[in-house]
Order: C-alpha cells, then sequence, then structure tokens
C-alpha cells in the first residue's frame, strides 16, 4: 500500500500514481517576473498564489504554453502557487526576493 507522508504522518492512499510536472517555473526564487513553461500538451489553467499564511495574492487566467507572472506587488518571502486546470490541481512553492 503506498504511503504520503506529511509532517512525520503517515497516510495510506490505496492506490499508487505518478504524477508527472505539468509546468516549470522560473527562474525561482526570483525578483519580479516568474516564468511558467507548461511541459507536453497544453491545457488552460487558472494561476493562484497563496502567502504562508494561505491567504490568496494573485489570481491569473493561464492561456498560453509560455506565461509571464509579475510577482512585483508582492512582498518577498515564500508563496504557494496552485495552477488548476479541468482536471488537476498542481501546486509548487515560488519565492520571491
Amino acid at each position: 500500500i503506498p504511503l504520503l507522508t506529511l509532517s512525520n504522518k503517515v497516510i495510506l492512499t490505496g492506490t499508487t500514481e505518478t504524477i508527472l510536472p505539468l509546468f516549470t517555473v522560473s527562474p525561482n526564487p526570483t525578483f519580479n517576473d516568474a516564468k511558467l513553461d507548461f511541459l507536453g500538451e497544453f491545457e488552460p489553467a487558472t494561476l493562484k498564489i497563496y502567502n504562508t499564511l494561505g491567504a490568496l495574492v494573485l489570481t491569473q487566467k493561464i492561456t498560453n504554453i509560455e506565461t509571464i507572472v509579475s510577482l512585483s506587488n508582492l512582498d518577498s518571502g515564500a508563496y504557494m502557487l496552485s495552477l488548476t486546470t479541468k482536471t488537476k490541481t498542481y501546486v509548487h512553492k515560488i519565492i520571491k526576493l
């Protein structure tokens, strides 16, 4: 049975699924802008960025295989980038310098 480990807790999931990255983010860390490059087949998506407190700080529709996301209005720190397509949500950590 596959295991998922979160903060020293083990959760039995019952299924095995390999999740390949849908996109890359560069540069990371970044000063102002981050480039999202989709890998493989492109799907339109919604990008949401959350701060470390879980507050939504940016929302953007993604309609191109390469997209520049401006982080210039955000304070320096760590953020969680959530990218949602019709069927899946992908999460990636990004650092704003």
